[in-house]
């Protein structure tokens, strides 16, 4: 479920699109800011706008996952898959 900028938590999914090309980069929010890497460059904590241009000007936040909930989830699929495997 996306949610508002004003409504963002730390550790939230910052997302950023092009309107022609989709998603191009991602982040996650930390203390009314994102941290992201740039390629080969080291990670950076910036503006939410403060990004190449190429990156899109489309931004979606979207809530973390709980841990453990991931974590079930991959235990879940990597059973499955070794189910499957048999």
């Amino acid at each position: 479920m996306r949610k508002s900028l004003d409504l963002a938590r730390h550790g939230d999914h910052v997302i950023y699109f092009t309107s022609n090309l989709g998603y191009q980069h991602g982040g996650i929010w930390e203390d009314g800011r994102v941290r992201s890497k740039w390629g080969r460059l080291p990670v950076f904590s910036h503006g939410i706008w403060d990004v190449p241009i190429g990156y899109g000007n489309n931004v979606r936040i979207y809530p973390a996952l709980d841990p453990e909930l991931a974590w079930q989830s991959c235990r879940e699929w990597i059973r499955e898959e070794q189910e499957r495997g048999e």
